[in-house]
Parts: C-alpha cells; structure tokens; sequence
C-alpha cells in the first residue's frame, strides 16, 4: 500500500471533506464534482495538514488569508495560477465551509477579474489541429467537439448502441448523449460526421467497449475509460503541436461553435437548444465576443 498524507492523517476535516462529496454527488454535475474533489482533496487538505489544521471549525480570516497567500505564490507548469483559477479554488473552498457551518467572517476573495474578450479558435485553426492529430479516434474528437459544440462530458457518454440516431427517410441525423444535470438530449449533426462516427463505432472502436470513445490503455485486461483530463490534454497537445499560439482547450471549441454559428446568423433559440442551455446567457455573451468586426460582419450579412 502506498502511504500518503491522506492515508497517514485521517482527521474530522478528511472525513468532513469525504462527507461533503458524497453528499454533493446527487447535486452537482459530474464535471463540478470533479473541480470540487480536486481542489479539496488535492490542494486544500494538503494545506490543512501542513498548517495543523484537523477540523474546519479551526478557519478564520487569518487562515484564509494565509491560504490565499499560499495559492498565489503556487505554480502550475511554471507559472502561477490566473486570477479565475484562483477563485474558482477559494470559491470550491467557500462553499464546503458553508456547509460546514463555518462563519464566513471578514475575509475577502481576491476581486473578481473584468472580462475580457476571448481569442477564439477559428475554423482553421480547429482543422489544421484536426490534422495534426495522427490517431482516427483524436481527429474525430476534434471534429465532434467542432461540429457539434457539445460538451466533454457529454462527448464521453456517447454510446455505440443509442448514441447514433437517424431518421433515414428525412435524412435527419442526431446525437443522444447524457448532459448536465444527468438530463439525456439530443444534438444534430450534420451527415458526414454522423457518417463518421458510425464507420468508427463499427470499425475503429474497441469491440469490447460500448462507448464510441474509449480510452487506449489497458489494466488488468480491461479498457481504462477515457477521461476529461485525457481529453483535454489531447487538444492542449495537439494545439501546441500544430503551433497555434491561442489557448486549445475542449471547452474553448463551444465558444468557437458558438462564434461560427452567430457569424452564419444562426437562429438563437435552436442555437440555445443545440447548446443544451437553459438561457440565452452564454450565447449573448459569445455574441458580446466576437468584438466590432465580427457582429459588423454579421450584421452587414443580413441587411
């Protein structure tokens, strides 16, 4: 057994920390369970255990500060956390306090950045990583998440045997995956990347895996399941690889799906459905995006 802090110092907080995940578990979308595990088991315990701290009514103002101290001076592949990353983490904090009933005191997060527009992947940019990609599952993976702006969670519930709909007579074609909140929808998808993925679900996926994207490993005979982090160090890479100097993450080709669309005049409401949004918010502010050239362009094509 490999022995860790976690494993050497269980402590009202550990099992606090434990306590408040598996009840979030039901509430929360996988990919905010994920955020919430990370930076509590990964970087506030480790903290706590260094500070002495066992027990979440020990937090005051002071510590917090000091923890705040203590992310602001850590790096990340050399370099040191942004200013969202850093709330995101302290806000992941905030809310597990709350629910541990720790007074929130006279501590202030750090103030949240003003916006700033974001420099969107273009269409070929998103091909030219597509061609980067030398494995058929990776390119298809770039031209799903292109094509279809839909989420990476979602990207990896899509199943071989009720993932791939079609109504052949009309020559409509959709995707049927799991979305937040556990909620199934559908998505379109245009007929040759729902060409593709058929051809691949057949023919280029593991015949022993029911998922259209599997992982490559494999432990003790079976297929280790591809995850979020994998995949988004697959386009992080492949965007470095194909020299694209903005930054490639999966989440950045739904604003480039968003983006396109909104350039071609996209209809907002089927757009917002296509998206798998419950308001017209993040579509507005894509819109807000896209700068003075790019609604100018939009506008100018419909007048």
């Amino acid at each position: 057994m490999r022995y860790t802090w976690r494993t050497m110092k269980i402590n009202a907080l550990t099992d606090q920390v434990a306590d408040y995940l598996a009840e979030t578990k039901a509430k929360r979308s996988p990919a905010t369970l994920e955020q919430y595990e990370s930076v509590l088991e990964n970087v506030w315990e480790p903290w706590c255990a260094e500070a002495g701290i066992t027990s979440s009514a020990q937090i005051t103002d002071k510590q917090m500060d000091a923890f705040t101290d203590y992310l602001k001076a850590k790096r990340h592949r050399g370099k040191p956390l942004s200013p969202f990353t850093l709330r995101t983490y302290i806000r992941s904090v905030r809310i597990f306090l709350t629910w541990a009933s720790v007074p929130k005191g006279r501590y202030e997060a750090p103030r949240k950045p003003g916006k700033r527009l974001r420099d969107v992947l273009t269409r070929a940019e998103i091909q030219l990583m597509e061609d980067t990609a030398t494995d058929a599952r990776d390119k298809l993976i770039v031209r799903t998440l292109a094509d279809t702006g839909m989420r990476v969670g979602e990207l990896l519930t899509l199943r071989k045997d009720t993932g791939l709909c079609e109504n052949a007579h009309d020559r409509q074609y959709w995707l049927r995956v799991i979305g937040k909140g556990d909620r199934q929808r559908d998505i379109d998808v245009q007929p040759a990347l729902y060409r593709r993925l058929k051809d691949f679900a057949a023919h280029g996926s593991p015949k022993d895996c029911g998922l259209i994207f599997c992982g490559k490993r494999r432990r003790n005979d079976q297929l280790v399941p591809l995850t979020r982090s994998g995949v988004d160090q697959l386009i992080r890479n492949l965007g470095k690889t194909a020299g694209i100097s903005k930054r490639a993450y999966p989440h950045g080709f739904r604003h480039a799906y968003i983006s396109h669309m909104l350039s071609k005049g996209a209809n907002l409401v089927q757009l917002q459905d296509q998206m798998g949004h419950t308001s017209l918010a993040m579509i507005s502010e894509a819109y807000n995006q896209m700068g003075i050239k790019g609604r100018y362009g939009q506008l100018a094509g419909l007048l």
